[in-house]
């Protein structure tokens, strides 16, 4: 059983990680007419022999696949032949009569609709037949099994509409988990350079209506991404535009929110709470005006008459307030996260807004503490040092992030942060000459070969998408 759930990958690695070399079949050469121990020269008379210890099993890559199939095309459904044969005609009674045989003929399919089915895939490709009669098909049924499904290729002959249109069915159709699935695997294929970035662009503009906290949760970690390292690309422009409209926040007074967290089903408000609060979020950092304008109403009522920011819009409202109120509101930030005096902002909602300074003087004077050697002696200097660099990273691309990770060591959190929008073939080599033996420093380098070879496809791609949706 558990066999039916391992990848080929995390089957490899629990290989190498349990692999006893004792145990592995070793073939030996050896000369049946030598009689020293002189070195063997090279003859005709060795025969090979194998111990008797065998060699460990194969990998075993079983995969329980799920589908169901959507309706049959309409064109395939029925095929109707009507065949007439003995007409006689009574001229007495006037009354008809006929012999009519209806042949239909159907091109069904075997695989039922509305039904979850399940093969065994135990080969690295098999071929379902029949499936090609349905309009669509949807893998890993519930989001239950551990593997990715990249979506479906374009039929022969049909047009880019058709194609928009399947997809539509298949997304509206699916149940949340299916439809956050449906996005992760998009963009993670896309990252790896398995599926252009166009298809999970169309995927997550339909987000505009989604209101379930799933593919929410899914999609707004790869959108920021995907912002960062296009920040100077030529899609930028249609990208930004995109994310600035895409969604809307409905925010919760605390009276609210303490209100609903008494009703019975806790943990649907957990996730809508959540959900407002990452939305108002990616809002902000989107540069929606109409969302930063709400985390300013909240960033306000904290500054001017120290009213409480509920807790999940703290990060946004703070964000919020220093890049648009400025100094003043950076200076009220430092002070309380030196003094924690109200108690009633988290450090970790305050350290992102102190990154996020638009004034570079700001940005600046944190960078210069934080990676003083004073504050590496402080014991959250890790988290201050990851924020730091996460924030020059979101904020000022990788120009600001060079002018930060120069400066000195950093741990693993902070060079992985600093990673994520480094993408050119220059950044990989000078940052593996500055932190190469670093702990932490492999899987930094691994991310920034990773953006250098998707940055330059994805730009390409989705210009012509933003072009071609603009027409």
């Amino acid at each position: 059983m558990m066999n039916s759930l391992l990848t080929m990958e995390l089957r490899a690695d629990l290989d190498e990680l349990f692999y006893e070399p004792e145990n592995f079949t070793e073939i030996i050469e050896e000369d049946i007419n030598a009689t020293t121990t002189t070195p063997q020269p090279t003859t005709t008379t060795k025969r090979t022999t194998i111990k008797t210890t065998k060699a460990p099993p194969l990998p075993k890559w079983v995969i329980p696949v799920t589908f169901s199939v959507g309706p049959i095309e309409s064109n395939d459904e029925e095929n109707i032949t009507r065949v007439w044969k003995n007409t006689t005609e009574s001229i007495h009674n006037g009354t008809w009569y006929e012999v009519n045989n209806d042949t239909k003929i159907h091109r069904t399919s075997r695989w039922a609709e509305n039904v979850t089915h399940l093969i065994w895939m135990n080969e690295t490709e098999m071929v379902i037949p029949d499936l090609g009669k349905h309009k669509w098909v949807r893998y890993n049924v519930g989001a239950r099994g551990l593997y990715r499904v990249a979506p479906q290729d374009h039929a022969e002959g049909e047009s880019a509409e058709i194609l928009a249109q399947r997809a539509a069915e298949l997304y509206d159709n699916g149940i949340p988990a299916e439809r956050a699935l449906l996005l992760d695997d998009a963009f993670i294929l896309s990252r790896a350079g398995r599926l252009p970035a166009s298809r999970a662009m169309a995927a997550a503009a339909r987000l505009s209506t989604e209101q379930h906290w799933a593919p929410w949760r899914v999609v707004l970690t790869h959108l920021s991404w995907w912002k960062e390292l296009l920040r100077l690309s030529a899609s930028a422009p249609h990208l930004n535009r995109l994310l600035s409209q895409l969604h809307h926040v409905e925010v919760y007074s605390q009276q609210q929110i303490e209100a609903a967290g008494l009703s019975e089903d806790q943990l649907t408000i957990l996730f809508l709470s959540w959900l407002s609060g990452a939305l108002l979020m990616a809002g902000v950092e989107w540069e929606n005006e109409n969302i930063t304008n709400q985390a300013l109403e909240l960033f306000d009522a904290w500054f001017e008459n120290n009213e409480t920011i509920p807790e999940i819009y703290q990060e946004a409202a703070l964000v919020a307030g220093v890049r648009s109120r400025g100094a003043a509101a950076w200076h009220r930030v430092w002070k309380e996260l030196l003094t924690q005096t109200s108690h009633s902002v988290r450090a970790t909602n305050l350290l992102p807004a102190l990154a996020a300074a638009a004034d570079d003087w700001l940005f600046y004077r944190f960078a210069f503490t934080v990676l003083s050697s004073e504050a590496e002696r402080g014991r959250d200097w890790k988290t201050w040092a990851s924020a730091l660099c996460a924030g020059a990273c979101k904020w000022r691309g990788a120009a600001g992030v060079w002018r930060v990770v120069s400066a000195g060591a950093l741990p693993p959190a902070a060079l992985l942060a600093a990673a994520r929008c480094l993408h050119l073939p220059t950044d990989y080599w000078r940052f593996k000459e500055l932190f190469g033996e670093e702990r932490g420093a492999a899987a930094a380098l691994d991310t920034i070969a990773l953006n250098a070879a998707w940055v330059p496809k994805a730009d390409a791609d989705l210009l012509r998408y933003f072009k071609a949706v603009k027409r």
